[in-house]
């Protein structure tokens, strides 16, 4: 008897009969959530909207984030993260946040 390979991808089977979904992760929402911003503005990520786009339920997001607010929050963050300003554009700082966050 042959010992099995730990590095070996394993063929994972759904317990529904469908394709298995990606993995949730922290990273994998507030990406989600940011796209989602971009293309419906602040009322586009919402829970239950994130959720949604990532065929789950709102109740499995709360593992990684702990309300609205704080994915807000996160992606606040991540937006600002990839901000290359280095100076406020014209505008004001409010001009110059959102439209780094929305690139």
């Amino acid at each position: 008897m042959g010992a099995k390979d730990p590095f070996a991808a394993r063929d994972v089977q759904s317990r529904r009969g469908g394709p298995v979904k990606t993995p949730l992760s922290r990273e994998l929402i507030v990406g989600t959530a940011l796209e989602l911003l971009k293309r419906d503005g602040v009322e586009g990520m919402g829970l239950r909207k994130v959720a949604a786009a990532l065929d789950t339920g709102a109740a499995s997001l709360y593992a990684y984030v702990d309300d609205s607010n704080a994915l807000q929050a996160l992606v606040l963050d991540r937006a600002l993260g990839r901000s290359t300003s280095v100076g406020p554009r014209a505008g004001g700082e409010r001009t110059c946040a959102r439209s780094s966050a929305l690139t």
